[in-house]
């Protein structure tokens, strides 16, 4: 169970029902070089449960998104201190 904004925009609601062993994709249009707010939210159902976040364009293979590419936040916890969010992604 999940969701995906990127550039606050809504790509994936995956939130209600059953999303176990199903990928689910989306198309932005990015900017090389410019940051943009992501916000993935994720919960395990039962099992182990796990998420990948992917790239790919038309010059690059599909490929996990690197950490050297993902910012955190300045305070880099969420507001229930539950997690560390990593809302920024640079493309």
């Amino acid at each position: 169970m999940g969701i995906l904004y990127i550039n606050n925009e809504l790509l994936i609601d995956a939130w209600n029902g059953s999303a176990s062993g199903k990928t689910f994709t989306a198309t932005v249009s990015l900017t090389a070089g410019q940051k943009v707010p992501i916000k993935v939210e994720f919960a395990e159902k039962a099992g182990d449960a796990f998420i990948l976040l992917e790239w790919e364009s038309t010059r690059q293979p599909k490929e996990i998104v690197p950490v050297s590419q993902l910012y955190p936040l300045l305070s880099g916890i969420n507001a229930a201190g539950t997690g560390v969010q990593v809302p920024y992604i640079r493309f």
